[in-house]
Parts: C-alpha cells; sequence; structure tokens
C-alpha cells in the first residue's frame, strides 16, 4: 500500500466520524424540542410559566401606573344656571373738548345668565386650571322694536366681556384664571358672558352662542362644551311683548337671529332662548285655517250684533247699533283679550265732535287708567247704524293664536261678547 493510499485511509474515518458526531447533535436537539409540545405535562408548564410571566408584567405596568400621580378632568355636567345677580355701576360717559369724561351715578346689580359647569377629577393628582378661553360662535345684539333708550349706561361685572368692537365671528376671548380640583374629588365652576356696558332703560339683550375650553397648566385644553344664552334675563321676552307690529322689519330681524342662534348645536341653551325661539316663530308662520267672521247671536242694549275677523296680524270689528250713534252720548269700552283674559288690552271709544267740529270716533283710555300697551285702532268707520273698526293685533295676542272681544256700552252693566280664532 503506498502512502497516499494511507493518507486517504486516514481520511475516512475522519470524515465519517465528523457526519456521526453532526447526525447525533441534530437527532438530539430535535427530540428535546419535540417533547415539549408532543408532552402534555411539560405542554401545560410552559403555558402556565408564561400565563405568570405576563401577569407578573401586567401587574407591575398597573402598580408603576397607579403610583405615578395623574390628572384626570371629566366634565360631568354642562348647563345654563338660573338667572342670578352680577355687580354694575350706572355712569354716563361723554366728551369734552375730545376727552372722554364719566360720570359714575350709583352701584347696583343687574340680572346675568351664566353657564355652570360641573368638574370631576377621576385622577390621583389635582387639576390646575389657569385659564378658560371662550370661543364666542355668534353674538348678536336684539334690536329694541319699541324704540325706547336712555343715556343712562350700565357696567356689569362679567366674567367674560365682549368688545366694544366686535370681529367677525369666530374669535376667542382668553381669560385668566386658577382654579383647582383636587384628586378624587367634584368642583362647580361658573362663567358669565355679556357686553361692555349697557344701556340702562331699554331692553336690547345680547344672544350669545359660545364655546368654553378650560386651559391646565401644562398647556393642554379641555372642551367644556357649548352654550347658547340671552344676557339680562326676561329683557328678550319683554323686547318682544312690547313690540308694536308696525315696526315687522324690527321683529323679523330680531327673529332670524334668535333661529341663527338656535341652529348651532350646543349642550346647553337657556330656557329664554328656547321660548323667543318658539315664539318668533309662531309670528312667522301663517296660522290655521282661512279667517271667517265670528258674530253674536244676539245683541244687548244698543248693540243689536257684533262681528269680529282675526286674520293674520289684523283685527276687523263690526257693529251694528240700535240706533245711529249720537256726537257727544254715544261711548263704549272695548276690551281685547286673549285666552284666560290675559293679555288685555282696554280702549274707551267715544263719539265725540273732532278739532274740525265734525262728529268722529275717537279712542282714548279708560276711566281707570287701565293701560292698552300700545294697541290703537287704524281706522273706524261709520255708515248709518253699522261701525267699522280695524287694527293691527299686538304680538302677544298673535301668539296667543286667539281673541275675545267684550264691548261695554256707557251706561249699560251687560256686555256682547265674542271669542275669534286667528286665521290665515
Amino acid at each position: 500500500m503506498t502512502g497516499e493510499d494511507w493518507q486517504q485511509d486516514d481520511r475516512r474515518p475522519h470524515v465519517t466520524e465528523v457526519a456521526v458526531s453532526e447526525s447525533v447533535g441534530v437527532q438530539v436537539g430535535s427530540h428535546n424540542l419535540l417533547q415539549v409540545f408532543t408532552d402534555p405535562r411539560k405542554r401545560k408548564w410552559l403555558v402556565a410559566i408564561t400565563v405568570i410571566v405576563v401577569l407578573t408584567l401586567v401587574g407591575v405596568f398597573v402598580l408603576l401606573y397607579r403610583t405615578v400621580p395623574r390628572p384626570d378632568l371629566e366634565i360631568s355636567d354642562f348647563s345654563i344656571q338660573q338667572p342670578s345677580k352680577v355687580s354694575a355701576k350706572q355712569h354716563t360717559v361723554y366728551s369734552i373738548d375730545g376727552e372722554s369724561k364719566e360720570d359714575v351715578l350709583g352701584h347696583d346689580s343687574v340680572a346675568a345668565t351664566a353657564i355652570d359647569m360641573t368638574l370631576k377629577n377621576n385622577g390621583t393628582a389635582p387639576v390646575m386650571l389657569l385659564g378658560s378661553d371662550v370661543k364666542v360662535l355668534f353674538a348678536e345684539q336684539l334690536d329694541d322694536c319699541n324704540e325706547r333708550g336712555g343715556e343712562v349706561r350700565v357696567a356689569a361685572e362679567y366674567s367674560v366681556k365682549l368688545p366694544d368692537n366686535m370681529p367677525d365671528r369666530p374669535f376667542v376671548i382668553p381669560r385668566d384664571i386658577r382654579f383647582e380640583v383636587r384628586s378624587g374629588m367634584a368642583d362647580r365652576f361658573t362663567l358669565s358672558v355679556g357686553p361692555q356696558e349697557q344701556a340702562g332703560s331699554s331692553t336690547t339683550p345680547w344672544v350669545i352662542v359660545a364655546e368654553v375650553n378650560l386651559r391646565h397648566d401644562d398647556g393642554t385644553t379641555t372642551r367644556a362644551g357649548t352654550a347658547g344664552l340671552v344676557t339680562f334675563p326676561g329683557q328678550g321676552l319683554e323686547n318682544l311683548e312690547v313690540a308694536p307690529l308696525w315696526n315687522r322689519d324690527c321683529i323679523r330681524s330680531n327673529g332670524d337671529k334668535v333661529a341663527k342662534a338656535l341652529s348651532l348645536q350646543s349642550e346647553a341653551q337657556a330656557d329664554e332662548l328656547r321660548e323667543l325661539g318658539r315664539r318668533y316663530n309662531v309670528l312667522q308662520r301663517n296660522a290655521g285655517s282661512p279667517a271667517k267672521p265670528e258674530c253674536t247671536a244676539g245683541g244687548v242694549g244698543k248693540v243689536e250684533r257684533l262681528c269680529g275677523t282675526f286674520a293674520g296680524d289684523r283685527l276687523a270689528i263690526d257693529l251694528e247699533l240700535r240706533s245711529p250713534p249720537l256726537s257727544g252720548s254715544t261711548a263704549c269700552e272695548i276690551a281685547i283679550s286673549g285666552p284666560n283674559g290675559k293679555p288685555r288690552y282696554v280702549k274707551l271709544v267715544e263719539y265725540v265732535y273732532n278739532s274740525q267740529g265734525a262728529p268722529d270716533w275717537q279712542a282714548g283710555y279708560p276711566s281707570d287708567e287701565r293701560t292698552s300697551k300700545g294697541f290703537e285702532f287704524e281706522k273706524i268707520e261709520i255708515h248709518g247704524k253699522k261701525v267699522k273698526m280695524s287694527a293691527l293685533a299686538t304680538t302677544d295676542l298673535l301668539l296667543a293664536g286667539e281673541g275675545h272681544i267684550d264691548i261695554r256700552w256707557q251706561g249699560e252693566e251687560a256686555s256682547v261678547s265674542i271669542s275669534i280664532t286667528r286665521g290665515a
């Protein structure tokens, strides 16, 4: 055997030994791994150990999370507060030689409608609020349809004051505060919004829709909600009650402002704002079926027959007397009212000589000084024994949708009455 042959023989066993060693190693590893998954008892132990490790890690994370102080603010209630009072200053502002002057007439309080928020801290650290950012979405002042006014101004101490020169909406009014809600506690936070000043003798409230955002000490914000309100509670309704119907453009303009405010989505709305929306809506839509006259079945005293028609915003009264009216000796009291006698307007109508010396019907106030609240007859015509009267109905009578006419002749106890319903 040659040297070369011996070298070849030496390599063969060496190669074979390595191959066997590798083969054994693979078989042993594969066998142990398979046993873990194929053996039910080992598999259960593996699953149990995995679950224990995962639960331990979760517990550690929860413990760490709970031990780290964290604030968690929740707005649990967002509403409109019942009317309350805010301090106010009565003053007049004028200019002399280009310099603004002020005369303070006194200090008082005025009614205000505030936004009421209940803040709840569900966290483990106190919540510190450093500001409230009021985003004004809508702000319009109602017009004074009765055209009243006055020089005395009132400056109320509202939490947030609208600027004198209103920018385009929306705009934000920032306000610095310092308000803390302790962990696990709840607290209330109120905010009033109004103009810099208002006329002291005019029913011209503002209709406002505003979004309130609360600013935290770390710079983050929490949206509290959006509110729709009317400043100077009650004046919006009074504005409408005293509005004369001849000023239809003013009434329509105010109705459009209220409708716009109500069209904006908000979590809270003042009761007065919703009621104004309902009333303006009634005024602007056609009412019921076509109007038809309602007449008495029989007369009383000097009145043979009484008819009334309530069409749209106009009242017409037709009287048929038993004899033609006599100048200086014919007078009657006409009362017009809504359901349950409210509202009630009384006029004293007399047939007298006018300033030109001709007999004419003239309306005045009754002797007991009951107010007519703006109710006036536009026209009174006489045709023998027949008398025709026409008048614009008042806004609150239109809202009632019904009318009741009572006529009491001078010197007579009994009255003639009819009920009429507003028609288109």
